[in-house]
């Protein structure tokens, strides 16, 4: 049986772009409510065709890009700690700090295996003594041991020496064997690293403080002294322990007084409301709007004019015979319909002024009182049509 497998289509904004977080948590959805699915057999996609998951394929270049965008957001976390605690102490505007964060990115993996050849430890020993001492009886038969001795010879010695001698050469052993086995378990130490991504490989701080303000109780008057020493060194000390430094990392953080530039007032003439945007946005407007109108007025009603008067000019010529008499010229049996129609009452037959509710009613009031005339004429004008 094959996997079963799942694709999601997205319709979004214009504009917005799913996070990976909200993609995720649909994969997810999907995965957890058809049993035996994997997630990486779900598929997600947005209106446009781009493919929203399978983000694990990434090219260097989006790498580096949220490398870039996770260094920044490093360097604006330490900025922000040197700024809460410097701003109270100088004041707000009276300094400037920067914090530059060198990260490492490389994934780095080690296994290693280390002796220790000072720390030991016996594991097992083994020891084996061997001695034959002279003078022992028995021999194998035919060998020199069971041959008489040669012709002794008396030593220059007395008898106390020869004695101690001959004791000192009975009790000298013939064949002494040593034997030692000793082993020892060494000290070992087994360790698997894996380096983080995104660890912190040097931090480097610069902190620029403007000159100390200072008001004399006396006169009130401000003036603008450079900061003592040893007060930089205790901003030093503060800013060390707010990004966290370390020497054996090489961070360095770097505090200098200088008198900052005097700020430039400079004179805010406030524009009329003819050179604001929004008011010639409005007049743009307002020319189309004229414009149209002209085109209305001079194109279009002229034209309305010309045809209201000459549907006016067919009404009056027809108005002569009830208008309906120029209707029926020139057609066979007109003049008997014409008979007709005139020979009615005036109240059944109205005028060409008259509303279309009552022509309409007046002709089927016609129809009704004489119908066989009035189908011969329809006769007569279907004929006159072919």
């Amino acid at each position: 049986a094959r996997d079963p497998t799942a694709s999601v289509f997205l319709e979004v904004f214009a504009g917005r772009r799913p996070e990976q977080e909200q993609i995720a948590a649909i994969v997810n959805l999907v995965a957890g409510s058809i049993p035996m699915m994997n997630k990486d057999h779900v598929t997600v996609v947005d209106q446009n065709g781009n493919l929203l998951t399978g983000k694990e394929s990434r090219g260097d270049g989006e790498r580096m890009e949220d490398q870039y965008a996770y260094t920044s957001r490093v360097e604006e976390r330490l900025t922000r700690r040197v700024a809460s605690l410097i701003a109270p102490i100088v004041g707000e505007g009276r300094y400037r700090a920067e914090v530059s964060a060198d990260l490492d990115f490389s994934s780095v993996e080690q296994a290693e295996e280390l002796f220790n050849p000072e720390q030991q430890a016996v594991r097992s020993e083994r020891s084996l003594t061997e001695q034959r001492a002279a003078g022992a009886n028995g021999g194998v038969p035919g060998a020199l041991s069971n041959q008489p001795p040669v012709n002794a010879t008396v030593p220059e010695q007395t008898n106390t020496e020869v004695g101690d001698a001959v004791g000192a050469t009975a009790q000298q052993p013939i064949n002494v064997r040593k034997e030692s086995t000793r082993n020892y378990e060494m000290d070992r130490t087994v360790s698997y690293t894996r380096q983080e991504l995104g660890r912190v490989r040097r931090v480097t701080v610069a902190l620029a403080v403007d000159d100390m303000k200072v008001i004399n109780p006396e006169t009130g008057a401000v003036t603008y002294e450079p900061w003592a020493e040893q007060e930089l060194q205790r901003l030093s000390m503060l800013v060390r322990d707010a990004v966290g430094y370390s020497a054996a990392r090489g961070d360095s953080v770097t505090v200098m007084n200088t008198a900052f530039a005097p700020e430039e007032a400079f004179e805010f003439e406030a524009p009329g409301f003819w050179e604001q945007p929004w008011f010639w946005d409005l007049m743009k407007q307002v020319l189309a709007g004229l414009v149209i109108l002209v085109l209305v007025l001079g194109l279009l009603r002229p034209t309305l004019k010309s045809l209201s008067g000459s549907g006016r000019r067919e009404r009056g010529d027809d108005s002569d015979t009830g208008g309906y008499g120029g209707g029926l010229d020139g057609v066979e049996g007109g003049d008997a319909l014409r008979q007709a129609m005139s020979s009615q009452d005036d109240l059944l037959l109205p005028g060409a002024t008259d509303s279309y509710d009552r022509q309409l009613n007046a002709l089927k009031g016609l129809i009704a009182e004489d119908p066989a005339r009035v189908s011969q004429v329809m006769r007569q004008w279907v004929n006159v049509d072919d």
